[in-house]
């Protein structure tokens, strides 16, 4: 990273992000080119690095990479806005990128919890994926995250 000054380490303020974001894109790989989609997720936050909870439909371009290859990169970000500065204009931004691996869960208590964690991502606390009726329609996978990085620009913000 070339700005350090702009690096985030800090777990609990990644923990912050993640719970102000409310999409993240995973990219997968087709061969050829990257291929990239935006995913409502949930999360959880196991040792050093956050899993990632995300769904979809049984079938489609999607499902057939991820089977094919599970390595993924996660994209999470947050726009705020552009400010002018002395020497030009910057934009007011929180990053974060990391790598990890895709696991299809198929267990139905597996399945309920990642929907669980996205259900209250999304702000449905009391929402039970376990009472859905669609839930054995859904595919859900669990990404662990093994790299992990954080920038943001918020200086000056008010």
């Amino acid at each position: 990273m070339i700005r350090k000054d702009r690096q985030v380490t800090n777990p609990k303020e990644m923990r912050a992000f993640l719970d102000a974001c409310d999409v993240v894109r995973v990219a997968m790989c087709d061969g050829e080119f990257p291929y990239i989609v935006p995913l409502s997720f949930g999360w959880d936050w196991e040792g050093e690095f956050p899993r990632i909870y995300v769904h979809g439909a049984p079938s489609g371009y999607k499902v057939e990479l991820l089977k094919a290859n599970p390595h993924v990169c996660v994209e999470f970000d947050r726009f705020i806005r552009y400010d002018q500065i002395k020497h030009g204009i910057t934009a007011r931004y929180q990053s974060l990128i990391g790598r990890g691996i895709a696991y299809e869960l198929n267990e139905p208590e597996e399945k309920s919890k990642a929907l669980r964690r996205l259900c209250e991502h999304c702000g449905y606390k009391l929402f039970d994926p376990a009472d859905c009726g669609s839930l054995a329609h859904t595919k859900t996978w669990r990404i662990d995250v093994s790299e992990l990085s954080a920038k943001q620009n918020l200086r000056k913000l008010s």
